[in-house]
């Protein structure tokens, strides 16, 4: 976006040498007397998915609503924002580049809403029912009247802190030798302001960050995988990804045809010929209803039943290209056709424009994310779709563009609700939605509140999962396998894109998705009565673990406080796939003699014979995988040979499972 042609040389405004007048530039467009502030630029493709009220700051609709000093000190606080943001954060980032323009606009709209609900508190009726505010400027404002009216002053959790942030600057004694009206209040009074929280950010701060459980991610990840493959392989175009065998069987086979190539074809021509009737004569027709009465004649499928698999299609593509990249919203709307390049025969990437934290004078499509082979399958079928929706944008709906319309991605809110709604059609079984009946009586399926999908809950997901084993899940493991580490060792990495997307700021900065695999590690290793299976050592260890906190807590108060310092400092163990390690070099015999613990290397330990080990509950989905598919090869002719290590590993998984509350005659 915007980097406003020069910034400001602090040292200049410490020195008092700098003088802000009306004609100084804000923005290519405009001036800092404008009445508008104008951020627009068709030519620069990094703020292409930004929309336009966003990129505007509409000083003179405040004109009659606020006092002009005020306002006019509002506009200085903006002026910083871009200019020297350095003297207002310590963020070092946005020091060097100013802030962009949809986040000042942020920041100033919530700030003066919030002024001026105060300005409506302090008016007074005059003579003849005219009213009249008690104030001029800013030093009219006691901190008194500013706790008072953040006590009534409802909103969300993110307009909030804009509010406080925009009072802590205007506080700021530089901002202050600018500004008509000195302030009363300082950074440490605002800090401790107290607005009311909404009950929708309750909810919403109890899940809308969370990253999705083990059992919600693998279930949606198996099945758009499923989706993805089955339509490819129909449709006669080459397939990347190779599902596990005990998933071969459950590839659907759409209106039970082997292949949709040929309907898939008539379908695309039939939207071409749309298409050019548009062009010709500027305006919708049926003049197609012909075509797709014979498309029903010939293959026995409704346009509209067609219609529908190719959406559930394009959906599924949708979730796994934003799951298994772990970009932001902004970054997977500038995907287009043509994006997956192959840098090496088993590298390959997809090529965008990351937006957060970065110049807008950076050429765009130059920043990668690591394309796993799901990934790629997921781009293939979008770009099938593109050649119908003549939309060059791969996160778009799939409905031709408009003629005369820009092509333009998918809204943050709409493609949030794409990946709630596939979420909600495969889940036949309700496990993670229910029915809901309308007032017209059409009933349809919707995700519970805590199953609800968005963007960046899915890049959480990825963090969290990739910082808990590096790996070592099985979707992460099946879908990613070892490209992270492929990319990391380029010699050359583009250092915008930071390996997922910049989802490595989620992973080494001690970000949220850390602090949390910490938390469940605990949960698993430590809490009194969480399950321990299999593993020679277990009883010892659940013995020890009982023994530890009947001699040390006394009271509740007591063990929250342990519970916590184990958290923040985590656990001694190593996560090595099937369970964890305490890492000795030897273990001790009940005779007392000492042995060397079973490990083969590269984390292919067998932690039911080693003392080491200790397997937890949060284990459960990985030896149900590991029992099943040993269990499908022991009717694989193909592995006979190892028949004997395959039935004596089954009764190490049935009694693991057994351990964690699993029966194997359920599974």
């Amino acid at each position: 976006m915007e980097t406003l042609h020069k910034m400001i040389d602090t040292k200049e405004i410490m020195e008092n040498r700098f003088i802000l007048h009306s004609s100084h530039p804000v923005s290519k467009k405009s001036k800092f007397g404008d009445d508008c502030w104008d951020f627009t630029d068709k030519n620069n493709k990094r703020i292409s998915t930004v929309t336009e009220s966003k990129l505007k700051i509409n000083w003179s609709e405040w004109r009659d609503k606020l006092p002009l000093s005020i306002l006019e000190d509002t506009k200085v606080l903006a002026f910083f924002f871009f200019k020297c943001p350095s003297i207002l954060t310590v963020k070092v980032k946005t020091s060097s580049k100013g802030y962009k323009p949809n986040t000042v606009k942020g920041y100033i709209s919530n700030f003066l809403r919030f002024i001026y609900q105060l300005c409506l508190n302090l008016t007074v009726k005059l003579p003849e029912h005219s009213e009249t505010t008690l104030l001029n400027s800013f030093s009219d404002i006691t901190l008194s009247d500013i706790e008072e009216n953040a006590r009534q002053y409802t909103s969300s959790e993110e307009s909030i802190s804009n509010i406080k942030y925009c009072l802590k600057c205007l506080s700021s004694p530089i901002v202050q030798k600018y500004t008509k009206g000195n302030v009363e209040w300082n950074v440490y009074d605002i800090k401790n302001l107290n607005f009311p929280k909404k009950e929708a950010d309750k909810v919403k701060s109890s899940f809308a960050s969370k990253p999705l459980s083990d059992e919600y991610f693998q279930f949606l990840s198996k099945n758009a995988t499923l989706d993805v493959i089955s339509f490819l392989k129909q449709i006669n175009i080459p397939v990347e990804s190779k599902i596990p065998n005990n998933y071969k069987n459950e590839l659907k086979l759409f209106f039970n045809k082997k292949s949709l190539k040929t309907p898939f074809e008539k379908y695309v021509y039939i939207r071409e010929q749309e298409r050019e009737f548009c062009k010709k004569f500027n305006k919708r027709t049926s003049h197609t209803s012909e075509m797709k009465k014979q498309f029903y004649k010939e293959y026995g499928i409704k346009i509209k039943d067609f219609q529908e698999m190719l959406t559930r299609i394009h959906k599924a593509a949708l979730f796994l290209l934003i799951q298994f990249t772990g970009v932001r919203y902004s970054e997977a709307a500038t995907f287009k056709v043509g994006c997956l390049k192959e840098i090496t025969t088993d590298m390959h990437v997809i090529r965008g424009t990351v937006i957060k934290n970065q110049d807008s004078k950076l050429p765009e499509g130059i920043d990668e994310w690591v394309a796993c082979s799901i990934v790629r399958d997921s781009v293939k079928v979008l770009e099938e779709i593109s050649r119908f929706t003549f939309n060059k944008y791969l996160m778009s709906n799939n409905f031709s563009v408009v003629l005369n319309v820009p092509e333009a991605p998918y809204s943050n809110t709409s493609i949030n609700n794409i990946l709630s709604s596939y979420a909600a059609e495969i889940d036949v079984e309700e496990r993670f939605s229910y029915v809901h009946k309308d007032n017209k009586g059409n009933v349809r399926r919707i995700v519970n509140k805590e199953n609800t999908i968005n963007v960046h809950r899915l890049r959480h997901t990825l963090a969290l999962n990739l910082i808990r084993a590096k790996l070592g899940i099985p979707y992460i493991s099946y879908h990613l396998k070892h490209v992270y580490t492929a990319l990391v060792a380029r010699e050359k990495i583009n250092n915008v894109t930071l390996g997922y997307g910049g989802i490595s700021s989620e992973l080494f900065n001690e970000p949220s998705a850390i602090k949390q695999a910490r938390e469940e590690q605990v949960e698993d290793l430590y809490y009194p009565n969480s399950p321990v299976g299999g593993g020679v050592n277990k009883e010892e260890y659940k013995a020890r673990k009982k023994e530890f906190f009947q001699g040390t807590i006394v009271d509740e108060d007591e063990f929250n406080e342990i519970i916590e310092d184990l958290k923040r400092n985590g656990a001694p163990f190593a996560d090595v796939g099937l369970g964890y390690c305490g890492g000795k070099r030897d273990i001790t015999l009940k005779n007392g003699t000492k042995k060397s613990p079973p490990c083969i290397g590269q984390l292919k330990c067998n932690p039911v014979q080693c003392g080491n080990a200790i397997i937890p509950k949060s284990k459960t989905l990985i030896w149900k995988r590991m029992y099943k598919e040993n269990k499908a090869k022991l009717l694989d002719p193909h592995f006979q040979y190892a028949r004997m290590e395959i039935e004596q590993f089954l009764g190490e998984c049935e009694k693991v499972l057994g351990d964690l509350g699993v029966k194997v005659s359920e599974l």
